[in-house]
């Protein structure tokens, strides 16, 4: 249960800060302000007023992430209490903005699901064959999946679909990859899956070059 909650919190951070780019920097508040939230000193009214922006800016989560780290170096040396506070208020900034995330997506009617492939084996062909085990049930409502795909697979770009059970291809999208600390590899990808016809299905994905694997699932 720890390491599944520390996987959980390493993705959630991996989340917020890659997979939300804004490198204009289109409406970001000041470089004061995030450094003033770092140390606590922007009040709830203030920070609720930007709760949207910071949920859905990578660029303004890594440089408060930076400050914040900054602001730890300078508590340690004189409290270590100090340091304490500062950590857990990262992880409540990262939970407050999760939780934004998942209310707002849930209201633009965005489903996700995380689909654990790991316990299933891999039939390898240099990385390649199909996964075996019970199918999955997706919703179809969902248009965000995370894969975390079954132990042995590499690196790479990847392309994530949806087959038919006879192997022709319905639906795909290109796939963001995740290295955990224990190497296992996530995929992060957007597909519309609702305006397919519910039933069996085989999820599918590749590197690029190679052939799709695949785990059997079924659209609800």
């Amino acid at each position: 249960m720890k390491n599944d909650l520390r996987e959980f919190d390493d993705w959630s951070t991996w989340v917020l800060k890659t997979c939300y780019p804004n490198p204009d920097r289109l409406g970001c508040p000041s470089q004061e302000f995030l450094r003033g939230l770092a140390r606590h000193e922007i009040s709830v009214e203030k920070t609720e007023a930007w709760s949207e922006h910071l949920g859905t800016c990578s660029e303004c989560f890594n440089d408060y992430t930076r400050f914040s780290a900054v602001e730890q170096k300078r508590r340690r040396r004189f409290f270590t209490l100090g340091s304490v506070a500062a950590v857990l208020a990262a992880m409540l900034l990262i939970v407050a903005c999760l939780s934004f995330l998942y209310l707002r997506g849930r209201s633009l009617g965005v489903e996700t699901a995380i689909i654990d492939l790991r316990p299933f084996s891999l039939t390898r062909g240099d990385d390649t064959g199909s996964g075996t085990g019970q199918g999955i049930e997706i919703n179809h409502r969902v248009s965000r999946l995370t894969i975390m795909l079954p132990v042995g697979s590499r690196d790479g770009q990847y392309e994530v679909g949806i087959l038919r059970t006879s192997g022709e291809e319905v639906v795909k999208a290109p796939a963001s990859t995740k290295i955990a600390k224990d190497q296992s590899i996530s995929l992060i990808t957007e597909m519309e899956l609702s305006k397919l016809e519910l039933g069996p299905y085989l999820l599918a994905w590749r590197r690029a070059g190679f052939p799709w694997s695949y785990h059997p699932v079924r659209l609800k």
